[in-house]
């Protein structure tokens, strides 16, 4: 740990205990003075909220309802349900969560809290979004978009025009998207705000990136770096130079996409933002292993690893060493390929994902093949396409029974062989795949 968290904990520590005292103050003197213990109340959680303490910040803010609806505080008891209803969030409860909004709604309604109302409106729509709810998000969001923009609340009608363009852009409208991206981006530009501005631009990149005009994606992303070079704003960099190493894969330009990739995964290691560096580090290695450039790959797998180590993150531990022991294995460092797999076999076995479980024994087998060891290898491909016959994946069954059409002959049991040879040109010929049809079909022949 730094000196800088160290410090920034004994802050919080502080502030901590100064609110609990407080709380512990104003409580006590409630029934005479509520409008101080529900200041309190939510100083005390709004700062358990930003420390992670999510738990804590839902009790002061049940105590906030409560004591709110206690002394007919209308007013009060709309914003301690928003707070509630956050928290709820924050824990994981959408369902819970969605029903402190609604109340939290209602109540903004009848004492005509104009901002609570859109703020509402707009957590509404992103819980909708989380349940597959398109068409009631973009109600929700156009109902606060209008009400901020006759309120004229510029902060408000830019944050919901921002969330209407990234909603049409996920739904491939792609001309609304435009539209209210370039909207947010006015708003942003007119209050100044250079960092939701550039935001915006790379939301403009991004919907001409999926378009397919590279050129013009290349652009917008380029003015939204320049406008956040100027600002020296990281973050704001950082989304600008993610969405160029993205226009470079779709291209096909290795050496451009490792130029912008270094760049963000240096800005999000320099601000200690992991998720995102690793975000960036694995769009970057699957760029890599498609364009076959192995060797270039590894250290990137490396760091992607070693972020997931510390964050304990299962999965993505899972994802680096599977992608490891592809890279060394292709690269023809079969030690360290057997190791990576194994390693990923443990997490995948962990996570209980039986589809990884699954490919990982492939691998496995795969490289044992090529290590001289055929038994080892047929067992572990015998557990894939056991495995893969469970699941219903024709394709890794194929795969497997062509190995283990190779592997038997290898070891001399040539009517095992031939069985798994003749079984591998029926999968093949099933799912429609001519080209491992023909190479099932010429071994059978050969061991015909």
């Amino acid at each position: 740990m730094t000196v800088g968290q160290n410090s920034q904990i004994e802050q919080w520590t502080a502030r901590l205990d100064a609110l609990e005292a407080q709380a512990d103050a104003t409580r006590a003197q409630a029934a005479q003075d509520p409008q101080a213990h529900l200041g309190a109340l939510i100083a005390l959680g709004q700062l358990y909220q930003e420390t992670g303490n999510a738990p804590k910040a839902l009790t002061q803010f049940e105590e906030g309802v409560e004591l709110a609806e206690a002394t007919g505080d209308n007013v009060a008891a709309a914003r301690m349900w928003g707070l509630k209803a956050l928290a709820l969030l924050k824990l994981g409860n959408a369902s819970f969560a969605q029903r402190a909004f609604f109340r939290c709604l209602n109540l903004a309604k009848e004492t005509e809290q104009t901002a609570l109302i859109i703020d509402t409106q707009i957590h509404i729509g992103e819980l909708h979004i989380m349940s597959g709810q398109q068409a009631k998000a973009i109600s929700r969001f156009e109902q606060a978009y209008g009400l901020a923009m006759q309120a004229r609340e510029q902060t408000r009608q830019m944050l919901a025009a921002g969330q209407l363009g990234d909603l049409f852009l996920s739904m491939g409208s792609m001309d609304k998207a435009v539209e209210y991206y370039a909207t947010a981006m006015s708003q942003a530009e007119a209050m100044g705000n250079h960092r939701a501005a550039s935001a915006f631009q790379v939301g403009i990149g991004d919907v001409l990136l999926a378009e397919g005009d590279h050129a013009q994606a290349a652009e917008q992303y380029e003015m939204a770096l320049e406008l956040a070079d100027e600002q020296h704003d990281p973050r704001a960099q950082l989304r600008a130079f993610n969405g160029l190493l993205r226009t470079q894969i779709a291209v096909e330009r290795t050496t451009l996409a490792l130029v912008y990739g270094d760049r963000a995964v240096a800005i999000a290691r320099e601000i200690g933002d992991d998720p995102t560096e690793i975000a960036n580090i694995n769009l970057l290695v699957a760029f890599l292993l498609q364009q076959e450039q192995m060797r270039k790959a590894l250290p990137y797998l490396k760091r992607g690893l070693e972020i997931a180590v510390a964050q304990e993150d299962w999965s993505w531990q899972l994802s680096m060493l599977t992608n490891l022991g592809y890279a060394y294995y292709e690269n023809e460092n079969l030690d360290a390929a057997l190791d990576a797999y194994k390693q990923a076999l443990r997490w995948a076995e962990q996570l209980q994902d039986q589809a990884a479980v699954a490919q990982l024994q492939g691998r496995l087998g795969a490289v044992l093949a090529d290590m001289d060891d055929p038994q080892a290898a047929a067992e572990a491909a015998q557990r894939a396409l056991d495995l893969a016959q469970e699941l219903g994946d024709q394709p890794l069954v194929g795969e497997q029974q062509i190995m283990l059409a190779f592997l038997h002959h290898d070891l001399g049991n040539l009517d095992q062989a031939l069985d798994f040879c003749q079984q591998a040109v029926a999968t093949f010929t099933a799912t429609g795949d001519e080209v491992f049809a023909a190479k099932a079909k010429a071994l059978l022949a050969e061991l015909g």
